[in-house]
């Protein structure tokens, strides 16, 4: 590795553990079960945390943090879970497509004892005891959004009104996503590079952000690392990971109107940052009396 790709890694590596981006399951993980990981080069974001596909080794330590990727569930439940030793918190998304669905393998999953809470990238599914887990910022776009976190209240001191950004309208699209395309088709922006686009947030209090192909979206974490209110139409499960950080609506047309104001809502910024969600994994440990130590056995 020369210089270069060695400085590179190491940024990337600082900004992992700062910004919620789709890896950080796997930067909070202790051990994992994820071949996108490797597929991008991304091991040494969490070069301690054990690959079960290559190891049988487990963290010793009690309720360890395991991230599965979405589409390996099958093999975790089949060939992984029936030899877990102990409590576990789960963790579970994928970068690309498909996102959780219901199936036999979540059903044997949710029926072990030793599984303690199961948080997962966009759980969309009601009446299901999984906690929805951020999507968050791209990992590439991470150095343009880090250093406006860490800058926003010098520039996002004069926020007001909404941001409509360009949201394109793909031929998959259906449903809620396509509709709200529908309805933002006359006032949407145009397309902007990212470092405009990034500025037009931090100077607005809200941005519209309706779903894409997953209805969790980049652009959600872009506007709450930022300081801004989201303006989307997420269901249940989902929309109350953002709790009062994020405006629901039923009409994105409404929100565009002039003086919009949405009473209630409030920037939480912090939901964007792996500290809140390491400090969240850690009470769920010690709530049950759980160690945070992860030492190493062999089963």
């Amino acid at each position: 590795m020369g210089v270069r790709d060695g400085l590179r890694s190491l940024v990337l590596r600082f900004l992992a553990r700062q910004i919620v981006t789709p890896f950080t399951p796997y930067v909070l993980s202790d051990a994992f079960l994820a071949s996108e990981v490797d597929k991008y080069g991304l091991r040494g974001l969490n070069p301690r945390s054990i690959n079960l596909s290559e190891s049988s080794d487990w963290p010793a330590g009690k309720c360890p943090i395991v991230f599965v990727q979405i589409n390996q569930l099958d093999v975790f439940a089949d060939q992984i879970l029936p030899k877990i030793p102990g409590s576990f918190i789960l963790i579970t998304g994928k970068w690309h497509l498909p996102g959780l669905e219901l199936n036999d393998s979540v059903q044997v999953i949710l029926g072990n004892a030793h599984l303690k809470r199961w948080y997962s990238q966009n759980q969309i599914y009601e009446d299901v005891p999984i906690v929805p887990f951020p999507y968050g910022v791209k990992l590439s776009s991470a150095p343009q959004v880090y250093w406006r976190m860490r800058l926003k209240k010098a520039f996002g001191w004069g926020r007001s009104g909404v941001f409509v950004p360009h949201v394109a309208s793909h031929a998959h699209l259906s449903g809620p996503a396509l509709q709200a395309r529908a309805q933002l088709a006359d006032v949407m922006g145009p397309r902007l590079k990212l470092t405009s686009y990034l500025d037009q947030i931090l100077r607005h209090r809200y941005v519209v952000s309706p779903p894409g192909d997953r209805m969790d979206t980049y652009r959600h974490w872009e506007s709450v690392a930022l300081g801004a209110i989201p303006v989307s139409n997420l269901p249940p499960p989902l929309s109350g990971l953002f709790g009062a950080g994020m405006f629901q609506t039923d009409s994105f047309s409404a929100v565009t109107a002039i003086g919009f104001t949405a009473p209630g809502c409030v920037p939480l910024p912090e939901l964007a940052t792996v500290a809140h969600w390491r400090k969240r994994l850690r009470e769920d440990r010690l709530s049950a009396g759980f160690s945070m130590r992860s030492p190493f056995v062999r089963v």
